[in-house]
């Protein structure tokens, strides 16, 4: 988007998507000026009817609904409706919209059919490697260590297969995990830290935490390493484990 804004020479305006977003949150908001009950046009509005670009990522987090408050923007009128009138779209206003796709990212809505018509639409494939994102985000070069990430991804991959656990299905845990060996070198209680912290204590399931830690378990089995410890709460859920 920042070369975009450079080519054109377009002011970057930025808005992020959420699941509590309404029609009305994302054109004006409730104010109080000079002692009187109001509204203030959000950056969003005042970008349009100003110009610029405006990047408005995760726009899958809106609802259908909600999204319908974007149709007018791109009709032959474009016209945007707020409390306190409605306003000329500025010819010089690029709208662009990001969203990531598939089951791994909880809460995303499907688009509205008239919404998705108002655009054209870009898909990108994903180019790099989980070693190579991870390296290049956040500058792990540590082959050991990029292979054990990579290892506990594949391990956790069956149970996101089956729903369990999905919670561990995370890039931002893994790029957090990276960065934990950068800070702390990449040995056995570093390994063990950054797995539960990042990694595994996102799951909140007590059933699906443990199978998840069995899962972790089995991977450094696999490649050779030391022990992976047992939880408190996996012996809750399976004292046979206190042996």
């Amino acid at each position: 988007m920042n070369t975009i804004s450079w080519i054109f020479g377009y002011p970057v305006n930025i808005v992020v998507g959420n699941k509590d977003e309404s029609k009305e949150t994302l054109i004006a908001e409730p104010a109080f000026i000079n002692n009187e009950s109001t509204y203030k046009l959000t950056n969003l509005t005042r970008a349009s009817f100003e110009g610029g670009l405006i990047n408005f990522a995760e726009v899958n987090f809106l609802k259908g609904d909600v999204t319908s408050v974007f149709h007018s923007f791109f009709d032959d009128n474009g016209v945007i409706s707020t409390p306190l009138g409605s306003y000329k779209l500025h010819p010089h206003t690029l709208f662009c919209a990001s969203m990531n796709v598939g089951e791994g990212y909880e809460g995303v809505q499907k688009l509205n059919k008239a919404f998705k018509d108002r655009f054209a639409v870009l898909r990108l494939t994903k180019t790099a490697s989980f070693k190579e994102l991870i390296t290049r985000k956040t500058g792990l070069v540590d082959v050991a260590a990029l292979e054990f990430l990579e290892a506990i991804q594949e391990g956790l991959k069956e149970l996101h297969i089956e729903g369990l656990a999905t919670d561990t299905d995370t890039l931002r845990g893994y790029f957090k995990a990276a960065k934990y060996f950068l800070t702390f070198g990449y040995n056995q209680t570093s390994r063990i830290r950054a797995v539960e912290a990042y990694i595994l204590n996102r799951v909140e399931e007590v059933e699906e935490y443990c199978e998840a830690r069995a899962a972790v378990r089995e991977v450094f089995n696999d490649i050779k390493l030391q022990d992976f410890p047992v939880s408190p709460d996996e012996i809750l859920f399976n004292p046979d484990l206190a042996n």
